[in-house]
């Protein structure tokens, strides 16, 4: 049987100035997970891999490399120098 938890909520209280990282940080965290779940919603087939799996197959889908330049599915931000061509290394 499952053991209970309890659950403690507590208000957080931070500077004012704060308020604006919070809520641009909600904000690409929404997008990122938008973008995953559209990833995974065009290839279902991701469900029924093993985490270790999935991950490799969604960095193949979303990373692009040098051998493989062109993604169906690029960077998420909308910025031109995240175009989702290769980081180069040095």
């Amino acid at each position: 049987m499952a053991k209970a938890t309890k659950t403690i909520r507590q208000a957080l209280h931070y500077p004012t100035q704060y308020a604006a990282y919070f809520a641009a940080n909600q904000v690409l965290f929404n997008r990122v997970v938008a973008f995953y779940f559209d990833c995974i919603q065009a290839h279902e087939g991701l469900l029924t891999l093993t985490n270790k799996e999935a991950l490799t197959a969604l960095e193949k889908l979303t990373h692009a490399t040098a051998a493989k330049p062109h993604l169906r599915f690029t960077r998420f931000c909308g910025d031109p120098k995240h175009s989702g061509k290769p980081i180069k290394r040095s």
